[in-house]
């Protein structure tokens, strides 16, 4: 019969060496993460959840929360008293628009414009979630410059709700060269207006 002095030997060694403390800590932490998981399965909706994870590869510093700082209430403004002029497009000459309002530097909105684009309607979130619910576009970016996708249908949810600091925002140089929203881009959706054919800050240096 052999001894088990040997065995009691191995398991004291390993048990008061930092070998066993690493194994421990690294126990610890991955019953952490399956807690969160199975929390966030239990209390968060499927979108609540891919958007945490778009967050957390974007801005894996933010380990508190995106509102912890309370910006979306602190910021809240007023009601706007809009006192703006509203001048009919249908109407105005680009030669009226120049001498009343591009020369003089007075600020006006400009309405009527786009009643005849198909784009008014076809450009709804609504329409958009119809046709791309599903795409993914870029609403972030990890360390390693890999981007960060979500599909459509949950940031327009999130986009609804959200009060967060700094909050995810699509801004994909990309969307135009998918050939699914080729269409969406055509020209027959929208007409350029003749009175900003040029741009007024072509000679600046861009910031």
């Amino acid at each position: 019969m052999q001894s088990s002095e040997p065995v009691v030997s191995d398991f004291w060694s390993y048990i008061t060496s930092f070998q066993f403390i690493n194994d421990i800590r690294d126990a610890a932490n991955e019953i952490k993460d399956f807690l969160i998981f199975a929390g966030e399965q239990f209390y968060y909706t499927r979108c609540e959840r891919r958007v945490v994870a778009a967050q957390r590869k974007d801005r894996p510093e933010l380990k508190d929360g995106w509102d912890v700082m309370d910006l979306a209430r602190k910021f809240k403004l007023p009601p706007l008293i809009d006192k703006m002029e509203r001048v009919d497009g249908t109407t105005l000459s680009i030669e009226q628009f120049q001498e009343k309002y591009e020369r003089a530097s007075i600020p006006c909105v400009i309405t009527g414009l786009t009643e005849s684009w198909k784009a008014k309607d076809n450009w709804t979130i609504k329409k958009l979630l119809e046709k791309y619910g599903n795409s993914r576009f870029k609403c972030g970016e990890r360390k390693n410059g890999r981007a960060v996708k979500l599909k459509f249908k949950y940031y327009a949810e999130y986009m609804r709700e959200n009060e967060d600091d700094s909050p995810l925002y699509i801004f994909d140089p990309t969307f135009g060269e998918v050939q699914k929203s080729v269409y969406l881009l055509n020209k027959q959706h929208y007409s350029s207006e003749k009175r900003f054919l040029h741009s007024l800050m072509r000679d600046r240096v861009k910031p």
